[in-house]
């Protein structure tokens, strides 16, 4: 099968005009007419994962995080902003990069994703995509919800930490961060990954506690003083959902003979200082 035909499947539900207009997504590395039997699934493209892509003879890595981002002025083995890229291109593998298109996008999007895996009912999206590309209330033919986050009812007042230990441990995140603004929330603003751009939105759709892949610290101190608790799992924990998703979606939808595997490779470049332990403040 053709990257090109493999790359269309996905754009049907992750469609390139659901990205952020500073955002770079599509092929950015090899030959749309290339044949593919094997792909690779990852949040991030590194040495280690062109390595796997090589070991278990995938031909083309379906990334979220762009490989390559801003312009380059160069591509060398000795730079390691560009050695992941030297490498991919001199093993001949293609790398298609749906970054915030794939996070707006429905079923198989991160948010929908982390929803499903914390089995959190979806009621409307954070942020809906903009207007001209989904109509009113966040639905389209896509399959569902179209737009970045999600706004969640919990099915009763829990408390931040509660929530917090328990979401942590279904991620298996390395780290979890809390900053309680009340004993208790119930309409949770969920956003993977950077969160910096749900905290206006989560004001505005009077949700009690934001939980999210990261925050800065000024943001969060203002969530909190906003009355909005803020519960940080991490960006690599909260995303890493998404991987199992785009494989369990691609593998229903292309011929048995490709074979959609996902990455074993733990790209998080965070580890516990403290593995288990819930900061809370």
């Amino acid at each position: 099968m053709r990257v090109s035909e493999i790359i269309s499947k996905l754009e049907l539900v992750a469609p390139p005009q659901l990205a952020e207009q500073w955002d770079n997504v599509g092929l950015q590395v090899g030959d749309a007419g290339a044949e593919v039997d094997t792909c690779l699934v990852t949040l991030d493209v590194t040495c280690a994962v062109v390595a796997e892509a090589c070991s278990r003879g995938a031909q083309l890595i379906i990334a979220h995080h762009p490989l390559i981002f801003e312009p380059l002025r160069e591509v060398r083995a000795d730079n390691p902003a560009t050695r992941a890229l030297w490498d991919a291109i001199r093993a001949g593998l293609c790398v298609y990069v749906a970054h915030t298109n794939l996070d707006a996008a429905p079923r198989i999007g991160t948010a929908a994703a982390l929803c499903r895996t914390l089995e959190l009912k979806e009621l409307e999206p954070l942020i809906p995509s903009q207007e001209g590309i989904t109509p009113a209330g966040g639905k389209s033919e896509y399959g569902g919800m179209v737009g970045l986050g999600r706004i969640v009812q919990l099915d009763r007042p829990t408390a931040p930490a509660t929530l917090a230990r328990w979401a942590a441990d279904i991620l298996a995140a390395e780290r979890c961060r809390v900053a309680a603004a009340g004993p208790a929330v119930q309409r949770v603003a969920v956003m993977p990954g950077a969160a910096g751009s749900a905290l206006g939105p989560a004001l505005r759709a009077g949700v009690e506690a934001l939980l999210c892949g990261e925050l800065q610290y000024h943001s969060a101190m203002h969530a909190k003083q906003a009355g909005i608790t803020v519960i940080e799992l991490g960006h690599y924990a909260t995303e890493r959902p998404v991987v199992e998703a785009v494989c369990s979606y691609l593998q229903s939808q292309l011929p048995q003979q490709v074979q959609v595997l996902a990455s074993a490779v733990r790209t998080d470049p965070y580890q516990p200082a403290d593995e288990g332990r819930v900061q809370t403040q």
